[in-house]
């Protein structure tokens, strides 16, 4: 009642009182439990509103994670900027005060979930965080999600597995959003195609085969049919069996047909009983689409809707093989060159003005600007007194709504999820083009 209230002094000398009961009368799982409850009260009552942890994988020496590792510290570190008033944009103004200049306090996770663990109870303790960005990594995140709810500390994670959020209310996250791309293209396929009828084929790996999970979900939910689903291995060279199965060739013909056939001097021609293929490549998965398109081709799909996941929206996808054949090509992303509006424009411009010197200098990743709307939203919410506690900038984290970042309007919906608006994207004229 008291903590309800914000009677924190008091509700601390109460606890007080009742360790030193428990303790007496040897009640061992009250007294830990009261144990618990003090630490967290104490933490609620000696909380620094303008600090920010962050558990990033920093010694890790796998090329791929320490370039993640490095453009989310850029996207941070640009975060922190104040903004001329000559840039000053949308989500500067919103709250009416002024940005607070924000302290981040960095742990490496080391990729280990005992790591984690141990770096976030130091950054809830000693460093009297208001909140917690981070990790990246799957085990890692959810050993974090689980020390966030213990704490009750806000925690946004920048992971790409989706079911974070689901650990507890504590927990938020900010990177792509696999439902939202799927949704996306449903949606357009059918109220533009009028398709109802889809073939999926995915990547054998975890983002491709719950992308085609969530893909016949979303098919299903709005009344259209799957059917047939065909996985693939990264690289994989030969596509025969697939093609075969999904276009009916594999289809066994009675005696009677294929005399039927001979007689005529015809061969049997690809069955196209479906209005859409969904090609989940998932990330660096370019490749597999460099093989995928030439056997379309080869069974005569070019007036065929296909439908790409993120993982299409690659500079290299101007030069597969083929691809001018077909004049149906729709994919998306959450992040894209394409995007404008001024939050965009003036963080491209910052990002090239403070790191256009580092060697082969390129523009800025997905992962930069998750990292950078992530830090923009939190600075945004800390303006705000009332939202100096824990329980209250969790509140209001969940409150946000049409937030301006790079990555699009953004919001969390109540599970912790970001939502943003996705870009609709085509090949025209030899480029990625967005679809208006």
């Amino acid at each position: 009642m008291l903590v309800a209230e914000k009677r924190f002094r008091e509700a601390s000398g109460q606890l007080d009182m009742m360790l030193e009961d428990a303790r007496s009368l040897n009640e061992a799982e009250k007294t830990e439990n009261l144990r618990n409850l003090r630490r967290r009260l104490s933490v609620t009552l000696n909380v620094n509103p303008l600090r920010i942890g962050v558990i990033l994988p920093i010694s890790s020496n796998h090329p791929r994670i320490s370039q993640l590792v490095q453009q989310t510290l850029e996207g941070l570190r640009l975060g922190l900027y104040p903004k001329p008033a000559s840039e000053k944009t949308e989500n500067t103004v919103k709250t009416g005060g002024v940005l607070p200049e924000l302290e981040l306090v960095f742990r490496d996770s080391k990729l280990n979930p005992q790591t984690t663990r141990n770096v976030f109870r130091e950054l809830v303790e000693e460093e009297r965080v208001i909140a917690v960005i981070g990790p990246l990594a799957r085990k890692t995140s959810e050993a974090a999600a689980e020390e966030a709810e213990f704490w009750k500390v806000p925690m946004i994670s920048l992971t790409l597995t989706s079911s974070i959020p689901e650990i507890g209310p504590f927990v938020f996250r900010n990177n792509q959003n696999w439902k939202l791309e799927v949704e996306s293209l449903v949606r357009y396929a059918r109220d533009y195609y009028q398709a109802k009828r889809f073939v999926i084929l995915y990547n054998q790996n975890r983002e491709g085969r719950e992308k085609a999970r969530l893909f016949q979900k979303s098919v299903s939910d709005s009344g259209g049919e799957v059917v047939w689903t065909e996985g693939f291995q990264r690289k994989q060279k030969s596509f025969v069996q697939p093609f075969d199965a999904f276009t009916g060739k594999l289809r066994k013909m009675s005696a009677e047909e294929a005399s039927d056939l001979e007689e005529l001097g015809e061969k049997e021609d690809p069955v196209l009983n479906f209005d859409a293929v969904f090609v989940a490549i998932g990330s660096d998965g370019m490749k597999d689409l460099q093989v995928i398109f030439p056997y379309a081709s080869v069974y005569q799909m070019q007036k065929t809707v296909f439908l790409g996941d993120s993982g299409w929206n690659n500079p290299a996808l101007p030069f597969v093989p083929r691809y001018q054949a077909f004049r149906k090509l729709v994919f998306t992303d959450g992040y894209t060159r394409l995007r404008k509006g001024s939050e965009r424009e003036y963080f491209d411009k910052l990002h090239e003005k403070e790191l256009f010197r580092q060697q082969n200098y390129s523009r800025p990743s997905s992962y930069a600007a998750y990292a950078y709307d992530t830090i923009s939203m939190l600075k945004s919410l800390l303006t705000e007194e009332a939202n100096h506690s824990h329980g209250d900038l969790k509140e209001a984290m969940l409150k946000v709504s049409e937030f301006p970042g790079v990555t699009g309007i953004l919001s969390f919906n109540e599970e912790g999820e970001i939502q943003r608006d996705m870009q609709l994207l085509t090949l025209r004229g030899g480029d990625i083009a967005a679809i208006e």
